[in-house]
């Protein structure tokens, strides 16, 4: 169990209310998506490719970072539909990837949903088509993309990663200002 996560089978992903749990169904979706169509095309590098970027690049590194915080929110129902949110994600990822890694997901699958029948005997996942608010996405990507320059500009000076810097920003859009105060 992650975060006392445990997988709802009547969780309704079109509920949901927070942006990074929004944004993180949206990017789960896409990617099950895009991996069927490389499917229906035999393109098994894209499919590999997709599950890395999707898996690693989107689950491991910003979802589960962007859920610290959700996970200590004052506020219960955040706290509940992060936990569902995390459950649904991580089963979906490791459906994605059990064709691909077929020993290592079922191992994690045995962890995660214990008692219960195997992996390669469940469903592949459904393509939900769900309204998303496009801005709240946006805003998700916003706010990665200002980390990520913060880092690399860090970087660029050699600042430990660590240490807490001064940030000064300066010469921004009205939009760029408005998703740094929504998200402080």
């Amino acid at each position: 169990e992650i975060n006392d996560c445990h997988f709802d089978s009547e969780f309704d992903i079109s509920r949901v209310k927070s942006a990074p749990n929004k944004w993180i169904i949206a990017k789960t979706l896409g990617t099950l998506e895009s991996i069927n169509q490389s499917y229906s095309k035999f393109r098994f590098n894209d499919i590999a490719n997709d599950l890395y970027n999707h898996t690693w690049g989107v689950f491991c590194d910003w979802y589960i970072e962007f859920t610290k915080s959700l996970l200590n929110d004052e506020n219960e129902k955040t706290v509940l539909e992060t936990r569902k949110t995390l459950a649904w994600a991580f089963e979906v990822c490791l459906k994605m990837l059990h064709p691909i890694m077929p020993f290592v997901t079922e191992e994690l699958w045995g962890h995660f949903r214990k008692g219960e029948n195997l992996l390669s005997n469940s469903d592949w996942p459904k393509v939900n088509k769900i309204s998303v608010d496009e801005y709240q996405i946006k805003n998700i990507e916003n706010v990665i993309s200002f980390i990520e320059d913060i880092r690399s500009t860090k970087s660029d000076f050699n600042l430990v990663s660590g240490e807490k810097t001064e940030l000064y920003v300066v010469d921004l859009q009205k939009e760029q200002f408005a998703y740094i105060k929504e998200n402080e």
